[in-house]
């Protein structure tokens, strides 16, 4: 078995195993190693396979029910799952895993990888339940490509985890193990570009036509640009409950941005939604996560960018560990002489918390 898989993929891994021990059968197979990831329900695969519309849910039920009727058929009895045996067929998922990994210059193997591997040359009743939700490896290896922030709609072989059940209390870790550290851009080349890793362009999504518009909230644009006009103090903060817009306003910006509806102090501005939790993911020694934020700072002072920091309330104590600083004191110095602009989001409540 290749090494590198994530805590997660190994998790999905014994299961299969114990499951093929319960069915009281010698040999672990594709089927096994699906129904294991189907019962890993926060791994980054079923999360991917539930928004492509598959129901998780009725393919784990059903291939279940096949498995325990073929079980009653033909039987071994099993002692444990060290007794259990991989097919020819799981060793070249697992070499496949590992090939598709290196693909997407990915230093991991991730339960994404395990499920692109089964498509790839796995076989059985779990990959015709897939084929009867549409899903194979074209189309999934697409839906990777745009869970990786990739620009484009996926044409291509590429492309935001968090992603993102709490089976062992180890979850939190795991995911941030599972994210991709390295980000594809559309020719599956690594970018070194951090805004471009994690965070999307909302002024490129405006020129795209690909944002809804903003209705009724010209007041808090007007406001919103007022402050962002001002030489000090230029850093606005949007209050207000969880839905009511909050996005929405800065998604306006963007807009008007695109459509020369600002002063020309903003006009060429670009607006990065920066995904703090994908930034966060992955940094599991002291120093990466600081290192990713140095690198952000000087993009960002490099060129004409407003971050928008949803859940605002999140950078505080961030990425912080013992002999390291969080996030807020990492921006701090930067907000405070000029060099970064920042527009936040969160609720009254949280403000107050962690803020005020």
């Amino acid at each position: 078995m290749p090494s590198k898989f994530t805590p997660r993929a190994v998790r999905v891994i014994a299961i299969a195993k114990q499951l093929a021990s319960d069915l009281q059968q010698t040999h672990v197979g594709s089927d096994h190693l699906l129904l294991g990831l189907l019962n890993v329900e926060q791994s980054i695969a079923v999360k991917l396979l539930q928004r492509m519309g598959v129901d998780t849910t009725q393919i784990r039920s059903c291939l279940w029910n096949k498995m325990q009727e073929d079980s009653k058929t033909y039987t071994v009895p099993v002692s444990s799952t060290q007794c259990v045996a991989e097919t020819p067929c799981i060793r070249k998922i697992f070499q496949s895993a590992q090939s598709l990994a290196q693909q997407f210059h990915h230093i991991y193997i991730g339960t994404e990888h395990l499920l692109l591997g089964l498509l790839e040359v796995g076989q059985g009743l779990g990959i015709d339940l897939l084929h009867s939700f549409n899903v194979d490896l074209n189309t999934y290896r697409r839906q990777i490509l745009l869970e990786l922030n990739s620009e484009n709609d996926g044409d291509d072989e590429d492309d935001d985890e968090d992603i993102f059940a709490n089976n062992d209390g180890d979850d939190e870790t795991e995911e941030n193990e599972e994210q991709p550290t390295v980000s594809l851009t559309p020719n599956g080349t690594s970018s070194n570009s951090v805004l471009e890793s994690f965070g999307q362009d909302l002024t490129r999504k405006a020129r795209n036509d690909e944002l809804d518009p903003v209705v009724g909230r010209e007041k808090e644009l007007d406001r919103l640009v007022q402050i962002l006009c001002r030489r000090t103090k230029n850093n606005p903060v949007l209050i207000g409950e969880a839905g009511i817009g909050k996005t929405a306003v800065v998604e306006g910006l963007a807009q008007r941005i695109i459509r020369q509806q600002v002063p020309d102090i903003l006009l060429d501005k670009r607006v990065i939604n920066l995904d703090l939790a994908l930034l966060l993911s992955g940094t599991k020694y002291r120093g990466q996560f600081e290192e990713r934020i140095k690198r952000l700072l000087v993009e960002v002072q490099r060129s004409s960018v407003i971050l928008f920091l949803d859940e605002l309330h999140t950078i505080v104590g961030a990425g912080s560990a013992e002999g390291s600083m969080d996030v807020s004191n990492i921006l701090k110095p930067a907000l405070a002489r000029g060099q970064l602009q920042c527009i936040g989001a969160t609720t009254l409540n949280e403000y107050r918390m962690y803020i005020e």
